[in-house]
C-alpha cells in the first residue's frame, strides 16, 4: 500500500465511490492528502486524483448530453448546472479531460485507465495466491471494455504504452484549450501528463501535431477494438461499444486503419505509426476495395509478395509485384485491368529467378504455411506432443523454438517472455532436459493462451521467421543432395512431406522407380500407408506447387503465374452434405428444424446461379415467390436464404451481416460464416464425410471451380473473420 502523506486518511479496504468523491472534497478543503488504497499499488496520490476527476468529468458530459436533448427550458438548464459543477469538482480534483474532448472519447479513455487498473490489479493480486481477486480484476477488465475500452487483453508493456499515448493526446488538447484561455497553470499541467504519458512509454513525440497524435491514438483504438470484437469473451461477450469506439476512431479521429484490415495489417499500421514510418497499409483512401477482381485471392498474392519483399536486402521482383497486386485490389477499374494484365509479365533475371535455391525457400515455405499453422498456432495435443507456430514444430523441435525465444537478448523482451509465461510451468521448463518434451501436451488453457500470446510477440515471431527458413532450407538440401531430386516442384513437394515426417518423406521418394517429378512423387505419397492418410493435403500441396513454372536454368527471365491453388469445390458432393445435415440435425427441436431448413434451403442451389459481384442487378429476393436470380454474389444469396426461410432480413451486405447475430466461436448449422478480411460470407453446413468442416457460399469462379454456388471446406476458404449465430440454440431469432 502506498505510503499517505500527514492528514490522510488510510483504509485497509478499497473506498466506495461515494467515500472516495468525499475524501478529495475534504482533501480539498482542509489542503491534504485523501486516503489512498489502490489494490494495484501502483498509482501515486496525484495519479489517483486524476482518475477520479476524469470519471467525473465523464459523468459530467453525459449529463450534458442528456441536456442536450431535453426540451423541457427548466429541467434543462437544471441538467446544465449540475453537469458544469460536477466538471468543475472534477478538474479541481486534478482531471485532465478537456472540455474539448467529447463524451465517446472521454468514456474510452476512462474505460481503458479501468481496464489497466485492473491488470495491476490482477498481477497483485496473482503475487498474493488470491485466485478471488484475480477472477474480479478479470470481470473488471471485461465490464470496462464493454462499457467501450478499447485496450485488449494484451501484455501489460502494451497496455501501459497505449494509456500513454491518450494521456499525451489528452495533454496536446488541454494545452491548445490553455493556450487559447491564456492560462499559464492549465499549459503547466498538461506538459507534465504529457511526460507521465512518455513515461508509461506513450510514443506521441513534442513534433507530433494534434491530428497526427489523434490518428496515432485513434489506429490503436482501432487495433484494439478489432481484438476485442475477434474474442468477445474481453468485454464479458458484448463488444459493440469497443466497436463503437472503433467507429468513433474512423469518423473524428483520422484513424485509417479500416474495417477490411485484419488485424495483422492494423499492428503494422499502429508499428508504423510509432515509429513514425509512413504506413503503405494506413492510407484509408488507397485501402477501400474497387470491386473488380476477387478481394480474398489477391489480398493473399499480395501479402505474400510483402512477405518476400520484407527479406533481408529486399527483393525488387516482389517489390513490383506488390505494387501491382495493389492495383488490382485498391486501384480505378482501368488501373486494375492494367495491372492484372501486367502482373504475370514482371521479370527478373536469371540471378534472381525461382531457379535460385532462395527463392526455392520461399516458395517452398509458403506452400507449407499453407498447411500447417500461423503464428500463434497451438495445437495441445498432436499425436502425443504439442506442435505450435507457422510449420507446426513438434515436441523436442517445439521445445527448442521456445528456448530460442526466451533466450533472446534482455532488450527484446526477455523479461516481458517471463510476464507472459507467468502462473505456468513453462519458463522453469525450458531450462530443463528436452527429453522430457517428446510427449509434452496441453491440459491447461492457461499454457494454451500464454503460448499463443508467446509466439504472436515480435520477437516470437522473429524466430519463427529464422527458424522456418533455416529449416524448410534443410528440407530441400535434403532432397536434393541425399535423396538426388532435380525436379523442382518435387523438391518443393518433398519439403511438405518432410516437414510433416523425415522418415515417411524418404520412404516416398526411395518407393519411385524412375524420374522423381510432381506427378511421381505425388501418386508415391498417396500409396504411402500415413503420408497417404493425409489424401487433402497431399492434393492441397500437389495443386498449389504445380502453378509454380520454373524454366531452364540458361532462361534469362522468369513469368510467375498466379492462380488460385484451392482444391476442387466439387469434390464434396451434395448427398455428403446432406448426410452431414442429418448427423448434426438428429433432435426434433425448433433450433435443429431451422437450421436444417437453412441448409436445406441453401443446398438446393448448388450450381445453378452464377457469381457476380454486386453490381446493381444482385438483389435479396424470396426463392419462392420471385423468379429464379441469374446472378448474384455472396450476401445476396445468404440473406435470401434466410429471407425465404425465417422471412428476415439480415442486410443486404457482408458490412450489415458481420453484425447480425451473436458472436460465436463455436460451428452449428446455419451459422454465417465470413472469411478473409470479412469481406466474404457463406453458411456453414456441417462437415464433410472426411469430418471436415464446410460452408455453402456463392462464390466467384477459380481455376478449379466455377463461379456458382457451391460447397468449400472451411481450411480451404483463408482466415476466419467470424462466426454470427442467427438461430440460437433455444429456436429464438437474433437478428
Amino acid at each position: 500500500m502506498p505510503k499517505a502523506t500527514t492528514g490522510a486518511q488510510v483504509l485497509e479496504r478499497e473506498p466506495t465511490k461515494e467515500e472516495m468523491i468525499a475524501e478529495w472534497k475534504r482533501s480539498m478543503s482542509e489542503g491534504v492528502d485523501p486516503f489512498i488504497v489502490i489494490p494495484n499499488g501502483w498509482d501515486t496520490p496525484e495519479d489517483a486524483r486524476r482518475k477520479a476527476g476524469n470519471e467525473m468529468i465523464w459523468e459530467a458530459k453525459k449529463i450534458r448530453a442528456q441536456a442536450d436533448a431535453e426540451k423541457n427550458a427548466i429541467e434543462k438548464q437544471r441538467l446544465i448546472d449540475k453537469a458544469d459543477v460536477l466538471a468543475t469538482t472534477g478538474r479541481k480534483m486534478g482531471g485532465v479531460i478537456s472540455r474539448e474532448i467529447n463524451q465517446e472519447l472521454a468514456r474510452n479513455i476512462v474505460a481503458n485507465e479501468r481496464i489497466l487498473d485492473a491488470r495491476m490489479a490482477w498481477l497483485d493480486a496473482q503475487k498474493k495466491g488470491d485466485e478471488a481477486g484475480k477472477k474480479q480484476a478479470e470481470q473488471d477488465a471485461g465490464e470496462a471494455r464493454k462499457l467501450g475500452g478499447t485496450i485488449p487483453n494484451c501484455d501489460t508493456e502494451e497496455m501501459k504504452r497505449m494509456v500513454g499515448n491518450q494521456m499525451i493526446l489528452s495533454a496536446k488538447i488541454l494545452w491548445a484549450e490553455a493556450h487559447k484561455e491564456h492560462n499559464q497553470a492549465n499549459k503547466e499541467t498538461a506538459e507534465k501528463l504529457a511526460a507521465e504519458g512518455r513515461a508509461m512509454g506513450g510514443t506521441i513525440t513534442l513534433q507530433d501535431d494534434l491530428a497526427d497524435a489523434q490518428r496515432v491514438v485513434g489506429n490503436e483504438m482501432i487495433w484494439g477494438a478489432k481484438q476485442i470484437w475477434a474474442d468477445p469473451k474481453q468485454a464479458n461477450g458484448d463488444a459493440n461499444q469497443a466497436v463503437a469506439s472503433a467507429a468513433y476512431a474512423r469518423e473524428h479521429m483520422g484513424g485509417t486503419i479500416t474495417i477490411d484490415h485484419s488485424i495483422e495489417e492494423a499492428e503494422r499500421v499502429v508499428a508504423d505509426n510509432r515509429s513514425h514510418t509512413p504506413s503503405k497499409y494506413g492510407n484509408s483512401k488507397g485501402r477501400a476495395w474497387n470491386g473488380v477482381f476477387n478481394k480474398a485471392e489477391w489480398e493473399n498474392h499480395a501479402q505474400f509478395f510483402y512477405d518476400t519483399d520484407q527479406k533481408a536486402g529486399g527483393d525488387k521482383w516482389a517489390n513490383d509485384n506488390l505494387f501491382l497486386a495493389e492495383l488490382i485490389l485498391y486501384g480505378s477499374p482501368k488501373e486494375a485491368e492494367w495491372a492484372k494484365n501486367n502482373i504475370n509479365k514482371v521479370t527478373k533475371s536469371s540471378e534472381e529467378s525461382a531457379n535460385d535455391a532462395t527463392d526455392l525457400v520461399t516458395i517452398a515455405q509458403n506452400v507449407i504455411f499453407g498447411n500447417e499453422g500461423d503464428y500463434g498456432t497451438v495445437v495441445d495435443n498432436d499425436n502425443g506432443a504439442l506442435s505450435i507456430g507457422k510449420i507446426q514444430w513438434h515436441a523436442d523441435r517445439a521445445f527448442d523454438l521456445l528456448n530460442k525465444i526466451k533466450n533472446l537478448d534482455t532488450s527484446q523482451g526477455h523479461m516481458e517472455i517471463q510476464k507472459i509465461l507467468e502462473g505456468t510451468s513453462l519458463f522453469s521448463e525450458l531450462s530443463q532436459d528436452r527429453s522430457t518434451w517428446g510427449a509434452r501436451i496441453i491440459t491447461d488453457k492457461r499454457e494454451h493462451d500464454a503460448l499463443k500470446k508467446l509466439l504472436t510477440t515480435p520477437w516470437g515471431k522473429q524466430v519463427q521467421d529464422q527458424q522456418a527458413r533455416e529449416d524448410v532450407q534443410g528440407y530441400l538440401d535434403s532432397g536434393k543432395n541425399q535423396q538426388g531430386i532435380t525436379d523442382k516442384q518435387a523438391l518443393i513437394y518433398f519439403s511438405d512431406l518432410y516437414n510433416q515426417s523425415p522418415k515417411r518423406a524418404v520412404e516416398v521418394v526411395r518407393s519411385i522407380s524412375g524420374a522423381v517429378t510432381l506427378d511421381s512423387i505425388h501418386a508415391a505419397a498417396l500409396e504411402n500407408n500415413v503420408m497417404g492418410q493425409y489424401e487433402n493435403r497431399r492434393n492441397a500441396t500437389y495443386n498449389n506447387i504445380k502453378n509454380y513454372k520454373f524454366e531452364t536454368t540458361d532462361s534469362k527471365s522468369k513469368t510467375t503465374e498466379i492462380t488460385e491453388t484451392k482444391p476442387k469445390d466439387t469434390d464434396i458432393k451434395p448427398k455428403e452434405t446432406a448426410e452431414s445435415i442429418q448427423k448434426a440435425t438428429n433432435g426434433s427441436s425448433s433450433s435443429d428444424a431451422k437450421r436444417k431448413a437453412i441448409v436445406n434451403q441453401a443446398t438446393k442451389w448448388i450450381g445453378q446461379i452464377e457469381y457476380l459481384l454486386e453490381n446493381g442487378t444482385s438483389t435479396t429476393i424470396n426463392f419462392n415467390t420471385s423468379p429464379k436470380p441469374s446472378v448474384m454474389d455472396c450476401s445476396a444469396f445468404t440473406s435470401s436464404v434466410f429471407l425465404t426461410e425465417l422471412n428476415i432480413n439480415i442486410g443486404r451486405s457482408t458490412g450489415v451481416q458481420i453484425e447480425r447475430g451473436k458472436v460465436v466461436s463455436d460451428y452449428q448449422l446455419g451459422d454465417l460464416v465470413f472469411t478473409g478480411n470479412g469481406g466474404h460470407v457463406g453458411i456453414y453446413a456441417g462437415k464433410d464425410a472426411a469430418g471436415d468442416d464446410i460452408m455453402v457460399h456463392e462464390g466467384p469462379k477459380t481455376s478449379n471451380s466455377e463461379g456458382n454456388v457451391k460447397i468449400t471446406k472451411l481450411k480451404y476458404m483463408g482466415t476466419i473473420a467470424g462466426v454470427r449465430r442467427i438461430i440460437q440454440d433455444d429456436g429464438s431469432i437474433v437478428n
